[in-house]
């Protein structure tokens, strides 16, 4: 009895002395916060370009440096705050971003190279926990794959093509079903033109017609009474002969 009494007796001091933990909450000024941080997120996928060098061998000089234009894909999230935090998903990652991550609540995150179309999703959390610990919003964006076929010359004469676009969110096609699209494009893209032009011509003549009848109906009286004229003398002189 005496020996549980004493353990008893250290176990008080422990007990006093330990330090009070506040419980976190959320109140619904708080949810009210952090739903309308939330709804006013904001994501763009957009291509960053940028530079690179590199030595060409089948170049006519040996070992001279070419330059030419590469793209990177670039996701940018505006709005976050310190209230919330976001993660990003897709392309086999998951990476988790806070206000800290960025400037001034926009945070700019690298997909790498733009040879494949890639998509992702943002899911935006509560950085209290007792707020919820789903995600209160989620937002899909993709990011576009640049276009093999964009610097091929024939699409300098059909910019408007769809596989001519420099980037796309559709997958690739083989080339030669790109130049049998390109080819059966040119042939209704140049009928259309063909019958814009017509139909130009004829919307001309009637607008010329319309602003000059005056003076079509003068060339017209004009152009009957010097025949008539001519008629005229010409009948005399067979009756004189």
């Amino acid at each position: 009895m005496i020996k549980q009494i004493k353990t008893f007796l250290m176990i008080i001091p422990i007990v006093l002395f330990l330090p009070i933990v506040k419980a976190e909450t959320c109140t619904n000024e708080e949810q009210i916060k952090v739903n309308n941080a939330a709804g006013l997120v904001n994501v763009k996928a957009y291509p960053f370009s940028y530079t690179v060098g590199g030595v060409d061998e089948t170049e006519e000089e040996p070992g001279k440096t070419e330059y030419y234009d590469t793209y990177m894909g670039m996701i940018d999230i505006y709005n976050v705050t310190e209230d919330i935090y976001v993660v990003l998903s897709g392309n086999s990652k998951k990476v988790t971003l806070n206000y800290e991550d960025g400037i001034d609540g926009t945070i700019t995150y690298s997909t790498g190279n733009m040879t494949n179309i890639k998509e992702y999703t943002i899911s935006i959390y509560s950085k209290n926990s007792e707020c919820g610990k789903s995600a209160i919003r989620t937002i899909n964006v993709t990011v576009p794959r640049l276009n093999e076929y964009y610097t091929e010359d024939i699409c300098s004469d059909y910019p408007d093509y769809y596989y001519c676009s420099q980037f796309m969110t559709s997958d690739s096609v083989v080339y030669e079903e790109f130049m049998n699209g390109i080819n059966e494009y040119s042939k209704t893209h140049n009928k259309a033109n063909d019958d814009t032009r017509k139909e130009g011509i004829i919307d001309q003549t009637k607008d010329f017609v319309s602003s000059h009848k005056i003076l079509i109906v003068s060339v017209i009286v004009i152009i009957f009474v010097i025949v008539g004229i001519y008629g005229y003398r010409k009948y005399k002189i067979r009756k004189r002969v």
